[in-house]
C-alpha cells in the first residue's frame, strides 16, 4: 500500500486527461478543465492539482502565450479554486513550463526530502550533495516561483495497484496542494489569495545556490496557525 498522503481525509476527483505514456493534446487538459469549472460549484472543489507541463519554456508569467488554459484557471479561481502546477523537470535556471508560468497557477519547484548522497539525473543535472533544505537540480527555477516543496524522492501509487518511489516536480505539487487542502479543511471560508498568502508567509527560506534566488519551503504547521489560528493542534477547527 502506498503510504498515508499529506491530507488522508481530502475527498478527490480525478480528471484523466493524458493516455498511457502521460502525453496528450492541450484540447484534452483544456476538455478536463472546463468540466471542472461547470463542476467546481456542485462537487466543492477547493484545490486542483496540476502535475504535468508542456515542453516550452517561458522565463516570465505566460498568459499571452496560452490564453486559453489562463482563461480556465482564472474561472476557477473566482469559484473558490486554488491552483497549483508543477514548475517542470528541465534543470532550467530562468524559466517555467505551462500552466505553471500562467498568473492564476501557483508554481511548485521540488526539493530533496532528506539527504541522499550525491544524485544523478541522467544526462541532465547531478547533485552532488542533497538534503531537505536543497531545491533538486532538475527543479525549473524562475522569479515567478516562490514555493517548493519535498518531490525528491517520494512514495506514491502508480497504477496496477502499485507502489513507487519518484523524483519530479510533479511530486512535489501534491505537497503543496494537500497542505493548502488541510487549510481549507479547518477554514472553510478562506479564498484561494488567503490560503496562498498563507502558505507563502509560512514557508521557511531556503537561498537556490544554483539561482542565489531565495525559494519558501512549505511548512504545514505554520500555515495552519496563520490560516486556522483557532484551529487546535492535530484538530481542524471552525471559524
Amino acid at each position: 500500500l502506498a503510504p498515508t498522503g499529506i491530507a488522508p481525509e481530502a475527498q478527490l476527483v480525478a480528471v484523466r486527461v493524458f493516455g498511457k505514456d502521460g502525453t496528450g493534446p492541450t484540447s484534452d487538459l483544456l476538455a478536463g478543465l472546463n468540466w471542472l469549472v461547470v463542476q467546481a460549484g456542485p462537487l466543492k472543489l477547493r484545490v486542483l492539482n496540476l502535475s504535468l507541463g508542456s515542453a516550452d519554456l517561458f522565463s516570465g508569467t505566460c498568459d499571452a502565450a496560452d490564453p486559453v488554459t489562463a482563461k480556465a484557471l482564472q474561472l476557477l479561481a473566482t469559484k473558490g479554486v486554488l491552483t497549483f502546477a508543477a514548475a517542470g523537470n528541465d534543470a532550467s535556471p530562468a524559466q517555467l513550463a505551462t500552466p505553471a508560468c500562467l498568473k492564476a497557477a501557483v508554481a511548485v519547484g521540488a526539493t530533496y526530502t532528506q539527504n541522499y548522497g550525491s544524485q544523478a539525473f541522467g544526462k541532465l543535472c547531478t547533485d552532488s550533495a542533497t538534503s531537505g533544505a536543497k531545491v533538486a537540480c532538475f527543479s525549473n527555477r524562475a522569479p515567478k516561483l516562490k514555493l517548493v516543496a519535498p518531490g525528491a524522492f517520494v512514495a506514491g501509487a502508480v497504477p496496477g495497484g502499485k507502489v513507487a518511489t519518484l523524483a519530479g516536480t510533479s511530486q512535489a505539487v501534491p505537497v503543496a496542494a494537500g497542505v493548502a487542502a488541510l487549510l481549507f479543511a479547518c477554514n472553510p471560508l478562506a479564498s484561494p489569495a488567503q490560503v496562498h498568502a498563507a502558505l507563502q508567509a509560512a514557508a521557511k527560506p531556503l537561498t537556490d545556490s544554483k539561482t542565489a534566488q531565495v525559494f519558501g519551503l512549505v511548512q504545514a504547521a505554520a500555515a495552519a496557525k496563520l490560516a486556522c489560528p483557532w484551529a487546535k493542534p492535530g484538530g481542524a477547527g471552525k471559524p
